[in-house]
Protein backbone atom coordinates (compact mmCIF):
# COMPACT_ATOMS: atom_id res chain seq x y z
CA UNK A 1 0.00 0.00 0.00
CA UNK A 2 2.99 2.41 1.03
CA UNK A 3 4.48 1.74 -2.40
CA UNK A 4 1.19 2.48 -4.19
CA UNK A 5 1.04 5.53 -3.13
CA UNK A 6 4.52 6.22 -3.64
CA UNK A 7 3.96 5.47 -6.93
CA UNK A 8 1.49 7.96 -7.24
CA UNK A 9 2.94 10.71 -5.84
CA UNK A 10 6.49 10.59 -8.40
CA UNK A 11 3.65 10.84 -11.16
CA UNK A 12 2.51 13.70 -9.78
CA UNK A 13 6.06 15.12 -9.12
CA UNK A 14 6.88 14.25 -13.13
CA UNK A 15 3.86 15.58 -14.17
CA UNK A 16 4.04 18.64 -12.30
CA UNK A 17 7.51 19.17 -14.05
CA UNK A 18 7.76 22.70 -15.80
CA UNK A 19 8.39 22.02 -19.52
CA UNK A 20 11.18 23.37 -21.37
CA UNK A 21 14.78 23.16 -21.59
CA UNK A 22 16.80 22.62 -18.16
CA UNK A 23 17.69 25.35 -16.19
CA UNK A 24 14.99 27.41 -16.96
CA UNK A 25 11.88 28.09 -14.78
CA UNK A 26 7.87 28.67 -15.82
CA UNK A 27 5.94 31.53 -14.37
CA UNK A 28 5.62 31.89 -10.69
CA UNK A 29 2.21 31.64 -11.13
CA UNK A 30 2.01 28.66 -13.36
CA UNK A 31 4.61 27.04 -10.97
CA UNK A 32 2.29 27.89 -8.16
CA UNK A 33 -0.54 26.60 -9.58
CA UNK A 34 1.05 23.20 -10.13
CA UNK A 35 2.16 22.86 -6.98
CA UNK A 36 -1.19 23.46 -5.52
CA UNK A 37 -2.52 20.60 -7.47
CA UNK A 38 0.50 18.61 -6.20
CA UNK A 39 -0.70 19.83 -2.52
CA UNK A 40 -4.16 18.75 -3.04
CA UNK A 41 -3.13 15.49 -4.68
CA UNK A 42 -0.82 15.08 -1.16
CA UNK A 43 -3.78 15.54 0.89
CA UNK A 44 -6.59 13.33 -1.02
CA UNK A 45 -3.68 10.55 -0.50
CA UNK A 46 -3.41 11.26 3.26
CA UNK A 47 -6.97 10.92 3.69
CA UNK A 48 -7.79 7.68 1.60
CA UNK A 49 -4.78 6.14 3.56
CA UNK A 50 -6.42 7.46 6.93
CA UNK A 51 -10.62 6.14 5.53
CA UNK A 52 -8.34 2.78 5.02
CA UNK A 53 -6.61 2.62 8.02
CA UNK A 54 -9.96 3.15 9.93
CA UNK A 55 -11.49 0.86 8.28
CA UNK A 56 -9.14 -2.17 8.86
CA UNK A 57 -9.56 -0.82 12.25
CA UNK A 58 -13.26 -1.32 12.06
CA UNK A 59 -13.00 -4.68 10.80
CA UNK A 60 -10.62 -5.99 13.49
CA UNK A 61 -12.68 -4.34 15.79
CA UNK A 62 -15.75 -5.83 14.37
CA UNK A 63 -13.78 -9.50 14.09
CA UNK A 64 -12.58 -9.53 17.98
CA UNK A 65 -16.54 -9.04 18.60
CA UNK A 66 -17.53 -11.74 16.68
CA UNK A 67 -15.09 -13.89 17.96
CA UNK A 68 -16.03 -12.82 21.70
CA UNK A 69 -19.74 -13.79 20.85
CA UNK A 70 -18.37 -17.03 19.22
CA UNK A 71 -17.11 -18.04 22.32
CA UNK A 72 -19.71 -16.73 24.82
CA UNK A 73 -22.83 -19.20 22.23
CA UNK A 74 -19.94 -22.02 22.60
CA UNK A 75 -20.37 -22.44 26.34
CA UNK A 76 -24.06 -21.36 26.47
CA UNK A 77 -24.78 -24.74 24.24
CA UNK A 78 -22.22 -26.30 26.88
CA UNK A 79 -24.47 -25.06 29.28
CA UNK A 80 -27.28 -26.63 27.57
CA UNK A 81 -25.57 -29.97 26.62
CA UNK A 82 -25.19 -29.94 30.61
CA UNK A 83 -28.99 -29.07 31.03
CA UNK A 84 -30.51 -31.70 28.02
CA UNK A 85 -28.17 -34.63 29.81
CA UNK A 86 -29.07 -33.94 33.09
CA UNK A 87 -32.92 -33.53 32.82
CA UNK A 88 -32.88 -36.96 30.80
CA UNK A 89 -31.78 -38.84 33.56
CA UNK A 90 -33.76 -37.79 35.92
CA UNK A 91 -37.08 -38.38 34.04
CA UNK A 92 -35.99 -40.98 32.42
CA UNK A 93 -37.52 -44.66 32.97
CA UNK A 94 -34.70 -47.12 34.13
CA UNK A 95 -35.37 -49.95 36.05
CA UNK A 96 -34.71 -48.91 40.24
CA UNK A 97 -33.18 -45.74 39.39
CA UNK A 98 -34.24 -42.65 41.15
CA UNK A 99 -36.29 -40.53 38.38
CA UNK A 100 -39.39 -38.53 38.22
CA UNK A 101 -41.12 -41.10 35.87
CA UNK A 102 -40.24 -44.14 37.58
CA UNK A 103 -41.28 -42.55 41.49
CA UNK A 104 -44.69 -41.37 40.29
CA UNK A 105 -45.08 -45.03 38.93
CA UNK A 106 -44.57 -46.39 42.25
CA UNK A 107 -46.61 -43.47 44.03
CA UNK A 108 -49.52 -44.73 41.72
CA UNK A 109 -49.19 -48.35 41.97
CA UNK A 110 -49.20 -47.64 46.39
CA UNK A 111 -52.36 -44.52 45.85
CA UNK A 112 -54.36 -47.56 43.87
CA UNK A 113 -53.34 -50.18 45.97
CA UNK A 114 -54.56 -48.20 49.22
CA UNK A 115 -57.79 -46.79 47.23
CA UNK A 116 -58.69 -50.63 46.62
CA UNK A 117 -57.92 -51.89 50.28
CA UNK A 118 -55.90 -54.67 49.40
CA UNK A 119 -53.69 -56.46 51.62
CA UNK A 120 -50.09 -55.55 52.03
CA UNK A 121 -48.05 -57.37 49.11
CA UNK A 122 -43.84 -57.30 49.93
CA UNK A 123 -43.09 -56.37 46.41
CA UNK A 124 -45.05 -52.35 47.91
CA UNK A 125 -41.40 -52.14 49.95
CA UNK A 126 -40.28 -50.67 46.49
CA UNK A 127 -42.68 -48.59 46.14
CA UNK A 128 -43.08 -47.37 49.40
CA UNK A 129 -39.33 -46.19 49.24
CA UNK A 130 -40.07 -44.72 45.72
CA UNK A 131 -42.37 -42.50 47.61
CA UNK A 132 -39.97 -40.76 49.60
CA UNK A 133 -37.55 -40.41 46.79
CA UNK A 134 -37.13 -37.33 44.39
CA UNK A 135 -34.00 -36.33 42.03
CA UNK A 136 -32.89 -32.78 42.14
CA UNK A 137 -32.20 -31.02 38.66
CA UNK A 138 -28.41 -29.77 38.26
CA UNK A 139 -28.68 -26.87 35.82
CA UNK A 140 -25.41 -25.94 34.64
CA UNK A 141 -25.51 -21.71 33.74
CA UNK A 142 -21.65 -20.94 34.50
CA UNK A 143 -21.23 -20.10 30.24
CA UNK A 144 -24.79 -17.55 30.48
CA UNK A 145 -22.95 -15.77 34.33
CA UNK A 146 -20.14 -15.46 32.08
CA UNK A 147 -22.18 -14.12 29.43
CA UNK A 148 -24.23 -11.89 31.85
CA UNK A 149 -20.69 -10.39 33.52
CA UNK A 150 -19.46 -9.48 29.83
CA UNK A 151 -22.68 -8.32 29.00
CA UNK A 152 -25.84 -9.63 26.65
CA UNK A 153 -25.31 -6.80 24.29
CA UNK A 154 -22.36 -8.89 22.90
CA UNK A 155 -24.61 -10.94 21.27
CA UNK A 156 -25.31 -9.20 18.27
CA UNK A 157 -28.55 -10.98 16.94
CA UNK A 158 -31.26 -9.06 19.20
CA UNK A 159 -33.56 -12.08 19.10
CA UNK A 160 -31.33 -15.02 19.68
CA UNK A 161 -29.84 -13.02 22.53
CA UNK A 162 -33.40 -12.75 23.85
CA UNK A 163 -34.16 -16.07 23.70
CA UNK A 164 -31.50 -17.11 25.99
CA UNK A 165 -32.04 -14.37 27.94
CA UNK A 166 -35.71 -15.82 28.42
CA UNK A 167 -34.61 -19.46 28.83
CA UNK A 168 -32.21 -19.15 31.83
CA UNK A 169 -34.40 -16.24 33.47
CA UNK A 170 -37.85 -18.37 32.65
CA UNK A 171 -37.37 -21.94 31.85
CA UNK A 172 -34.53 -22.38 33.86
CA UNK A 173 -36.10 -20.78 37.18
CA UNK A 174 -39.40 -22.61 36.42
CA UNK A 175 -37.97 -26.50 36.93
CA UNK A 176 -36.35 -24.57 39.96
CA UNK A 177 -39.40 -23.64 41.69
CA UNK A 178 -41.16 -26.61 40.67
CA UNK A 179 -38.59 -28.77 42.64
CA UNK A 180 -38.60 -26.50 45.23
CA UNK A 181 -42.30 -27.13 45.55
CA UNK A 182 -41.59 -30.62 45.68
CA UNK A 183 -38.97 -30.76 47.61
CA UNK A 184 -40.82 -28.32 50.26
CA UNK A 185 -44.20 -30.37 49.81
CA UNK A 186 -41.82 -33.71 51.34
CA UNK A 187 -40.48 -32.12 54.52
CA UNK A 188 -43.73 -30.85 55.61
CA UNK A 189 -45.67 -33.45 55.11
CA UNK A 190 -44.69 -36.83 53.41
CA UNK A 191 -40.91 -36.64 56.42
CA UNK A 192 -43.05 -37.65 59.10
CA UNK A 193 -44.94 -40.54 57.89
CA UNK A 194 -41.50 -41.55 56.71
CA UNK A 195 -40.41 -41.43 60.19
CA UNK A 196 -43.41 -42.57 62.01
CA UNK A 197 -45.01 -45.18 59.99
CA UNK A 198 -41.92 -47.03 58.25
CA UNK A 199 -39.23 -48.88 58.80
CA UNK A 200 -36.50 -49.54 56.42
CA UNK A 201 -36.27 -53.46 55.12
CA UNK A 202 -33.26 -54.15 52.92
CA UNK A 203 -32.71 -50.90 51.81
CA UNK A 204 -36.25 -50.21 50.94
CA UNK A 205 -39.34 -49.23 53.43
CA UNK A 206 -41.52 -51.42 54.58
CA UNK A 207 -44.87 -49.51 56.97
CA UNK A 208 -44.41 -50.62 60.57
CA UNK A 209 -48.64 -51.30 60.23
CA UNK A 210 -49.65 -51.33 56.87
CA UNK A 211 -53.63 -51.81 58.53
CA UNK A 212 -53.34 -48.68 60.41
CA UNK A 213 -51.82 -47.15 57.37
CA UNK A 214 -54.94 -48.44 55.10
CA UNK A 215 -57.61 -47.32 58.01
CA UNK A 216 -56.31 -44.11 58.84
CA UNK A 217 -56.57 -42.06 55.04
CA UNK A 218 -53.92 -39.52 56.38
CA UNK A 219 -51.35 -40.96 54.46
CA UNK A 220 -53.47 -41.60 51.17
CA UNK A 221 -54.47 -38.03 51.18
CA UNK A 222 -51.29 -36.72 51.79
CA UNK A 223 -49.49 -38.63 49.19
CA UNK A 224 -52.73 -38.14 46.27
CA UNK A 225 -51.40 -33.83 46.76
CA UNK A 226 -47.95 -35.31 46.54
CA UNK A 227 -48.50 -36.64 43.60
CA UNK A 228 -50.39 -34.03 41.88
CA UNK A 229 -47.01 -31.51 42.88
CA UNK A 230 -44.85 -33.79 41.68
CA UNK A 231 -46.81 -34.36 38.58
CA UNK A 232 -46.10 -30.67 37.82
CA UNK A 233 -42.60 -31.04 38.38
CA UNK A 234 -42.43 -33.53 35.44
CA UNK A 235 -44.61 -30.87 33.62
CA UNK A 236 -41.87 -28.27 33.92
CA UNK A 237 -39.28 -30.90 33.35
CA UNK A 238 -40.39 -31.19 30.22
CA UNK A 239 -40.91 -27.41 29.00
CA UNK A 240 -37.30 -27.13 30.21
CA UNK A 241 -35.78 -30.09 28.10
CA UNK A 242 -37.79 -28.86 25.10
CA UNK A 243 -36.74 -25.05 25.23
CA UNK A 244 -33.43 -26.25 25.74
CA UNK A 245 -32.93 -28.81 23.24
CA UNK A 246 -34.88 -25.56 20.84
CA UNK A 247 -32.64 -23.03 22.20
CA UNK A 248 -29.52 -25.40 21.74
CA UNK A 249 -30.63 -26.32 17.74
CA UNK A 250 -31.31 -21.98 17.50
CA UNK A 251 -27.69 -21.39 18.43
CA UNK A 252 -25.99 -23.90 16.75
CA UNK A 253 -27.63 -22.55 13.43
CA UNK A 254 -26.46 -19.60 14.27
CA UNK A 255 -22.71 -19.80 14.58
CA UNK A 256 -22.82 -21.96 11.49
CA UNK A 257 -24.18 -19.21 9.87
CA UNK A 258 -21.67 -16.79 11.29
CA UNK A 259 -18.99 -18.96 10.20
CA UNK A 260 -20.07 -19.81 6.61
CA UNK A 261 -20.77 -15.43 6.22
Amino acid sequence: MIKFFRKIRQNLLIQNQPSGKAGKTSKPAFATGRYFKYAIGEIILVVIGILIALQINNWNESKKLIDKEQQALIEIVSDLNAVIFNLEEIKSKRKDNNTITNNLESINIVINHLKLGKPYQDSLKIHFKKCFAYPAPVLKISGYETLSSMGMDIILDTKLRSEIGSFFTKSKVEVDGQYRELRDDFYNYMLDYMRKDFKYDEGYLRPKDYDKLLKSGDFLQSLAIYEKVYQQYLIATNSTLEDASALKKLINAYIKKEINT
